[in-house]
């Protein structure tokens, strides 16, 4: 099981609808103590409201991987160069 850290900024406008953000994550597995580091760029929408306190924010971005170079031989990680996400978060 890997361990995260995160860190996050986001610029957000009109009120907070809707921003960028760019998102940090490093990923520390513990098979031979490698680690992985990811950036995210991408945009949040929200909060949305929808009923009393209840908001949806959704958000979509593009994660990738900038170190380490990634190996295939031999294959000591479960690595993945890029890849597109989307994040939704109820809030109440």
């Amino acid at each position: 099981m890997p361990l995260l850290s995160r860190s996050s900024m986001l610029y957000g406008f009109r009120r907070r609808e809707a921003g960028f953000d760019l998102d940090q994550a490093d990923r520390l597995f513990r098979r031979g103590g490698q680690d992985q580091l990811f950036l995210t760029l991408g945009t949040i929408v929200g909060p949305l409201p929808l009923a009393g306190r209840l908001a949806l924010s959704v958000g979509a971005g593009y994660q990738f991987a900038v170190a380490p170079a990634q190996r295939l031989v031999p294959a000591l990680l479960p690595v993945y160069q890029h890849n597109f996400i989307i994040t939704t978060r109820l809030a109440l």
